[in-house]
């Protein structure tokens, strides 16, 4: 399963009233516990535009999840959805360095003139 690429903190942490923010390519998220709402609750925000949470856009998914080790379990099932969506691509292979298009043709190409 693909949350084992990057697993959010224990209960505990967020018992302790601590907020988590993390990141997995594009996707952001934020963690905050409301220990004072009746019930306790995970206040959980997910985006996806790759700035920090003061920025990020208005109608971003927002959910509250149980303040329990179960309701931290159903927020890492859904958040498991999301970062699979969210895999990075890998980057395609380096073009060959004598490409004249190239920044790096450009520089070889130039430099040989020189020492020609």
């Amino acid at each position: 399963m693909y949350k084992q690429d990057y697993k959010l903190p224990q209960f505990d942490y967020f018992q302790f009233g601590n907020v988590h923010c993390g990141s997995l390519g594009a996707l952001r998220w934020r963690i905050e516990p409301r220990p004072k709402e009746d019930p306790p609750v995970l206040h959980a925000w997910k985006w996806k535009n790759g700035l920090c949470f003061e920025k990020r856009e208005e109608d971003c998914p927002e959910a509250d999840f149980p303040l329990s080790p179960e309701g931290l379990e159903q927020l890492e099932e859904g958040f498991s959805q999301s970062k699979a969506k969210c895999r990075r691509k890998k980057p395609s292979p380096p073009q060959h360095s004598r490409d004249r298009e190239g920044l790096l043709g450009r520089l070889f190409y130039r430099g040989t003139r020189r020492l020609m």
